[in-house]
C-alpha cells in the first residue's frame, strides 16, 4: 500500500511577465501612421481626462465678456460689473443662438442646391452590370440570380462563385443559373462574368462574329502553343503559313483578356512619410513627420476632480484613465524614439545608398541594427513594419534597407539581393525582342560584367519576384 503526504518545497524561478503597459507599448510601436491615428482618437472619446489640444485653448469668462460685439462692449455699453454678475447668461447665450439661426434661416431657400448632389464617384462595375441588366426584359427571380452572379465577379471581371451554390440558395436549377450568365456575358464589357480568360475571348469573338476563325481555334484547342508562341506548330496544325499565323494572333490580341480592367474603381492611396531625411551639408537631418497626429494632452479639470474627490470608486476609475492616458503618451515617446535611433543607425548602414542611390544599397539584416541599439531584433521588426521615409531617392518602406546579401566572385558579401535584382532588370531591358535571354544567359552576364556569381535556379527565382515571363515566352511575334 502507498502512503500518501503532504509537504511543501520552495521553488525560484524567472518569468517574463507582459503587463498591459508593455502590450500596450508594443502595439503603439508596431503601428502604422493611420492606424496610431485612429487609435488616439478612439482614446480621445473614451477618456474623459484627455482632451484634444485644438480645443483645449478656451477663452476665460473675461476674455469673453470683454470681446467686441460689432464696435460694443459690455463694459461700455454702460454695464457696471454688479449688473453683469446679476445677468441670466444662459437666457442670454439662447437667445443669440436663436437669432443667429434665424438669420441663416431667413436667407435659405428650398430652392438652394443640396450640396450633397455634387459629390461624384466613378460607378462600380456591379452597379454598371445590374443597371444594364434592369433595362432588360426579366422576372423578379431572374433578376435575384443576376445579382448573386454579378456581386460574384472579381476585380479583373471574372466568376468566380459556384452554379450550384447559388442554385441552391436561391431555390432554381444550375440550368436558370447559367442561362441568366450567359446574358451577362453579353452585357457591356462583353466577356464580363466569364469563368476563365478563354472563356472571355471566345464570347468576345462571337459577339465581333469571328468564333468560327482560325483564332478562335487556337483560343479553344491550341492555347498552350499560343502561349510557348510556337509559331511553327501552329502554322503546321493548320497547314498555313507563319506570317497567317502572326496575323491570327493580331486578332486574338485584340481581344480583352480581363474584361473589367477599365472598370476598376480603386482608390490610389498616397503614401505619407512617417520620417524624412534630409541633405545638410555632408550629413542628414532626420524629421519625424507628426502632421496630422493628434495632439493631446490631461484635462486639469479631472486631474484636480481626482486629488479632492473622496469616494473610492470615482477615484479608482479616474485613477485608471489618468494612468491610461500617461501610458499612452510614453508609448508614443518611446515609439518615436525608437524610429529615430533605428533610421539613424540605417543612415549609418546605409550611406552609400543616401549619398548614391540605389546601386549602394548594402546588405543588412535586422540583427546588425538591434545589435548596435541594444535592443530584440523583433523591436527593429515591429519599427520598420508598415512606416516609410523619405530620401533624397525617394519614399521607400523602412523594411525595403534589410536584405540578405550575395557575394561577389572575390568571396566578398558585396551586393543586396535588390541590388541583384536591378541589374537583372537592367539586363532583360538590353535584350533584342526576338532573341530574350535565358537564366543560364542572364547568369552568365551577372557573372563577367557584374562580378555576382548566381545560379540559374537563384536567377529564376528572381526573375519571378520580378513578375518577369520566362524566355520561351518573352518573345515578342
Amino acid at each position: 500500500m502507498i502512503k500518501q503526504t503532504l509537504s511543501t518545497n520552495l521553488k525560484i524561478s524567472q518569468n517574463l511577465v507582459m503587463t498591459p503597459q508593455l502590450q500596450q507599448s508594443i502595439k503603439i510601436l508596431q503601428l502604422s501612421r493611420l492606424e496610431l491615428i485612429k487609435t488616439i482618437r478612439e482614446e480621445i472619446e473614451i477618456n474623459p481626462v484627455i482632451e484634444d489640444e485644438r480645443y483645449s485653448n478656451e477663452e476665460s469668462v473675461d476674455d469673453i465678456m470683454d470681446m467686441d460685439n460689432e464696435g460694443v462692449t459690455l463694459n461700455n455699453a454702460g454695464m457696471d460689473k454688479k449688473a453683469i454678475d446679476e445677468m441670466d447668461w444662459s437666457n442670454y447665450f439662447e437667445n443669440i443662438a436663436y437669432a443667429s439661426y434665424n438669420k441663416v434661416a431667413a436667407n435659405y431657400s428650398e430652392e438652394s442646391p443640396d450640396f450633397e448632389k455634387f459629390i461624384s464617384k466613378k460607378q462600380s462595375i456591379e452597379e454598371y452590370l445590374l443597371w444594364q441588366f434592369q433595362m432588360t426584359e426579366h422576372s423578379e427571380k431572374e433578376f435575384a440570380i443576376a445579382e448573386n452572379i454579378i456581386y460574384n465577379i472579381d476585380n479583373d471581371g471574372f466568376f468566380v462563385a459556384d452554379v450550384q451554390n447559388i442554385a441552391q440558395e436561391l431555390l432554381c436549377s444550375v440550368e436558370d443559373v447559367e442561362r441568366i450568365r450567359k446574358r451577362i456575358n453579353f452585357l457591356d464589357p462583353i466577356g464580363i462574368a466569364a469563368k476563365s480568360v478563354e472563356e472571355s475571348i471566345l464570347l468576345q469573338m462571337e459577339f465581333a462574329n469571328c468564333k468560327d476563325s482560325i483564332a478562335a481555334d487556337i483560343i479553344r484547342n491550341n492555347i498552350k502553343l499560343l502561349e510557348n508562341k510556337n509559331i511553327k506548330a501552329l502554322a503546321k496544325y493548320y497547314n498555313i503559313s507563319e506570317g497567317e499565323v502572326l496575323d491570327s494572333i493580331k486578332v486574338i490580341h485584340s481581344f480583352e483578356p480581363k474584361p473589367a480592367r477599365n472598370y476598376k474603381t480603386d482608390i490610389v492611396q498616397t503614401i505619407v512619410p512617417d520620417v524624412y531625411v534630409y541633405r545638410s551639408g555632408d550629413d542628414y537631418t532626420i524629421v519625424l513627420n507628426d502632421d496630422g497626429i493628434p495632439k493631446f494632452r490631461l484635462n486639469d479639470e479631472y486631474i484636480a476632480m481626482l486629488q479632492r474627490e473622496r469616494k473610492d470608486d470615482v477615484r479608482k476609475f479616474l485613477q485608471d484613465k489618468v494612468n491610461s492616458a500617461k501610458w499612452l503618451l510614453r508609448s508614443i515617446d518611446m515609439r518615436e524614439k525608437t524610429i529615430y535611433k533605428v533610421v539613424e543607425t540605417l543612415i549609418k548602414f546605409q550611406r552609400g545608398f543616401f549619398d548614391n542611390g540605389l546601386p549602394f544599397l548594402r546588405p543588412l539584416v535586422l540583427k546588425d541594427v538591434a545589435e548596435i541599439l541594444d535592443i530584440h531584433e523583433s523591436t527593429v521588426s515591429r519599427t520598420t513594419n508598415n512606416k516609410y521615409i523619405s530620401t533624397p531617392h525617394g519614399i521607400f518602406e523602412l523594411k525595403y534597407f534589410f536584405s540578405t546579401g550575395i557575394n561577389s566572385i572575390n568571396g566578398n558579401n558585396d551586393f543586396s539581393t535588390k541590388v541583384v535584382m536591378e541589374k537583372i532588370k537592367a539586363i532583360l531591358q538590353k535584350e533584342q525582342n526576338g532573341k530574350p535571354y535565358s537564366d543560364d544567359k542572364i547568369s552568365e552576364i551577372l557573372d563577367k560584367e557584374h562580378n555576382v556569381k548566381l545560379a540559374r535556379r537563384t536567377v529564376a527565382k528572381y526573375r519571378m519576384q520580378l513578375n518577369i515571363l520566362p524566355s520561351s515566352k518573352r518573345k515578342k511575334l
